[in-house]
């Protein structure tokens, strides 16, 4: 089973336009609302590959748009009441340059009750989980620490389960301290843990490079438009970009997650699993909105991924 770990929940409302005045009226063509957050993301990607999952989070009491999502989908979760309402992050969508704006809320504060409650469900699916993915931003009231803790308590009280961080800035740098099993950071968030630009593939393969060397397995690294890398002991893939047209970006580097986890726990090797994560990705940017693999496109692109070995 893959767990997703989901603190901050939202509501994505996105917005289309078609062209953007600034200081001046916009008229609104479309209006879209969807439960989110990259937990939910990643658990409902997994169940629709055909996997079991379980979302662990702080909700609201109550029906709510991220829990009508979650039911659709026929996924379990574990919520710890701990918001009046839930926060929304709105994504405006300009169809005359193929643009997203976002701007997302931060979130209620949850108090330190709220936290060991999460924590204690958060070990206790761990113990039912070959992987337990810890992503997306954390609530006010919630320390940077918050994943390494977590992850160190999964390796203690559930050593079969594989940690999974997916996480920015200093919740991430702490994160990898604790040794997660894998990291998949985006190019700018590998940028801001190395504290420099990384303008070519070997200086991306480096920094995955020393990522191994702080205990990670697997380090899966998403570039945009310029496609994707997978650094292991075993060697350095890059996957350039699919030739697929891009609807959404939304969700697309929860996928390439899903996709990694999915093949992994399918018996794949790292490298299959990569052609499998890049496949999911470039599903989810073919979808609308907050959509996420189409699981007919993914299976029909995932021999159509191309792959090359990164020696230098």
């Amino acid at each position: 089973m893959i767990c997703a770990l989901c603190l901050n929940p939202c509501v994505d409302k996105t917005i289309t336009i078609h062209g953007f005045s600034y200081g001046e009226m916009n008229r609104i063509q479309h209006v879209r609302r969807d439960g989110s957050g990259k937990g939910v993301n990643v658990a409902i990607a997994a169940k629709s590959l055909g996997h079991q999952a379980h979302l662990v989070g702080f909700g609201t009491e109550g029906d709510n748009l991220v829990q009508q999502r979650l039911l659709a989908s026929d996924v379990d979760c574990t919520m710890v009441q701990a918001f009046d309402t839930i926060r929304v992050n709105t994504k405006v969508l300009n169809t005359e340059d193929h643009v997203i704006t976002e701007l997302n809320e931060s979130g209620a504060r949850v108090s330190d009750q709220h936290i060991k409650a999460v924590v204690r469900h958060t070990i206790h699916q761990a113990k039912e989980s070959d992987f337990m993915v810890l992503t997306g931003s954390m609530p006010p009231g919630c320390d940077a620490t918050l994943y390494a803790r977590l992850i160190a308590d999964v390796q203690r009280e559930a050593p079969h389960c594989h940690c999974v961080l997916d996480a920015e800035g200093e919740v991430f740098r702490s994160g990898v301290e604790a040794g997660p099993y894998m990291v998949k950071p985006n190019r700018y968030e590998l940028e801001m843990y190395m504290g420099e630009e990384l303008s070519t593939l070997s200086a991306v393969k480096a920094a995955g490079q020393a990522l191994l060397q702080k205990g990670i397995t697997i380090v899966l690294i998403s570039m945009g438009s310029e496609g994707a890398m997978l650094v292991t002991s075993d060697g350095c893939h890059y996957a350039p970009p699919m030739d697929v047209t891009v609807k959404s970006t939304v969700g697309a580097g929860d996928s390439m997650t899903v996709g990694m986890l999915c093949a992994l726990e399918d018996g794949y090797s790292a490298a299959e699993a990569f052609r499998h994560s890049v496949a999911a990705a470039s599903s989810a940017v073919m979808t609308e909105g907050t959509g996420l693999i189409d699981p007919v496109i993914y299976k029909d692109l995932i021999p159509k991924v191309t792959m090359e070995a990164i020696n230098d």
